[in-house]
């Protein structure tokens, strides 16, 4: 049986190949189908060009909290989020295009720095993490950025504010819907588009007035200066729901993924039996809920299937659309800079798709110095600038050393104490110096510039 499929391909090598192979030269002939990725676009494009159509989302402002060094208040509000879901799966038209059902109000946070008591500052977007929300991780996690003078915005994706913050009762949410229903619920796709409202919002921020600052006594000025450019911040989940925003977001010029990449069906793999303190992520015991007595080869397949009906939500099947095949989006094909940082080794997100993400966008360079060689990604030496999109574009995936991540290699400063690259990659003094002066060039230049880690 197999001797003829084989032959079929060997066939053609030897006669239509270039140069031809004969057959007494083949030593392994494998047969699998391939599927484009190209019609993957149309629900983001079609979020888009809704978000676009839409009135301006107008912000409401709820409350506002006073802030702690160097933050001087949190603003909470809520914008009228697009919503393209009946119950928890996307509703298509005839044209096969997803169709806007209705709009909901979702919460927001912005942290003002106490740079904008003097002036107007520029805005960074945030998305948070799997497990937290946006205001515990701009508290902290981005207390960097407000010290140097950035306000920082962001929201709750919506598999956190509608199912929980618990991963293992999010992935029991989705794979039980999967055995029900035979669909993939559409909680990452629907992000997308609720982010690229978000980017649409931010632009219009102070329309209605943004003046909340010092707290208690706003000086008549507004807080932020949307002329300048925006930037945005992933990190982990949020790094994730990143990489499917950037394509289809121009309007941002320059973006850091850290400690992220998404492929499905591996990330399902890795954490389940990899979890930190060997805390999985259940998927396994969801399915033998289901199904007891399922087999290896049920799990391969099972999961194979899973990840076909999760493709055109996959964020990393997105990344494509950046430099390899760059889409049009609203008459435009400008994608913003990029910055991947990886931290070695990382127990939550496998190095495979970190630098996988790196290879989708269009083998996107490790920035030297390389402490963990990639044999199918270039090497560039900084500072770098525009070596993408004809030179508008630049991007870059940075490594940081954990302590005992690798033999013989010292942590990064910042990482003496830290074993999980997870969170070495964004807490490590150079990933934090380094996300900085990508942005404050973004800000200066009409390219932003990656520089390496001893860069003052």
């Amino acid at each position: 049986l197999v001797r003829p499929l084989a032959r079929q391909a060997v066939d053609v090598l030897a006669a239509d190949g270039n140069p031809p192979i004969p057959s007494d030269d083949v030593a392994l002939s494998l047969r699998f189908s391939v599927r484009s990725t190209d019609s993957f676009t149309t629900i983001p494009l079609k979020m888009k060009e809704d978000v676009l159509d839409m009135p301006a989302p107008v912000p409401r402002v709820t409350r506002v909290e006073p802030g702690f060094a160097p933050w001087a208040a949190f603003v909470y509000a809520e914008w009228d989020a697009p919503d393209w879901r009946g119950g928890v799966e996307l509703v298509f038209g005839p044209d096969g295009r997803p169709v806007l059902i209705q709009t909901r109000p979702v919460e927001f946070i912005i942290g003002v720095p106490e740079a904008a008591e003097n002036a107007p500052v520029p805005v960074t977007m945030y998305q948070h993490g799997s497990g937290s929300g946006p205001a515990e991780q701009i508290y902290y996690t981005s207390i960097y950025l407000a010290g140097a003078g950035f306000a920082v915005a962001g929201f709750t994706d919506n598999i956190h504010r509608e199912i929980s913050y618990d991963s293992v009762e999010q992935n029991t949410a989705a794979l039980t819907h999967l055995l029900l229903s035979g669909r993939v619920p559409d909680y990452w796709i629907e992000t997308t588009g609720e982010q690229l409202s978000f980017v649409r919002m931010l632009s219009e921020l102070c329309n209605t007035g943004c003046d909340f600052v010092p707290f208690g006594a706003p000086d008549g000025q507004p807080d932020f200066d949307l002329s300048q450019a925006l930037t945005f911040v992933g990190i982990s989940e949020g790094s994730n729901k990143g990489q499917a925003l950037m394509p289809y977001a121009p309007e941002i010029a320059a973006g850091a993924l850290v400690t992220g990449g998404l492929r499905g069906a591996e990330i399902l793999f890795f954490q389940d039996p990899v979890g930190p303190g060997g805390n999985g992520t259940g998927y396994l015991d969801t399915i033998n809920d289901f199904y007891s007595g399922v087999t290896p080869v049920d799990l391969w397949v099972g999961v194979g299937l899973f990840q076909l009906g999760f493709d055109y939500q996959d964020p990393q099947n997105h990344a494509g659309f950046m430099y390899a095949n760059p889409v049009e989006v609203a008459g435009t094909t400008r994608k913003p800079s990029v910055m991947i940082q990886e931290g070695l080794i990382d127990s939550f997100i496998p190095r495979n798709c970190t630098r996988g993400l790196a290879q989708t966008m269009g083998l996107v360079p490790v920035v030297a110095p390389v402490r963990d060689p990639v044999p199918y990604l270039p090497v560039a030496t900084p500072p770098l600038t525009g070596n993408f999109a004809s030179g508008t574009a630049t991007a870059g995936l940075i490594q940081y050393v954990a302590e005992g991540a690798l033999p013989g290699v010292p942590p990064d400063l910042g990482c003496e104490f830290q074993t999980e690259g997870h969170y070495c990659g964004q807490t490590a003094d150079a990933a934090i110096q380094q996300r900085l002066q990508f942005f404050q060039t973004a800000l200066t230049d009409p390219v932003p510039t990656i520089f390496g880690p001893s860069v003052p």
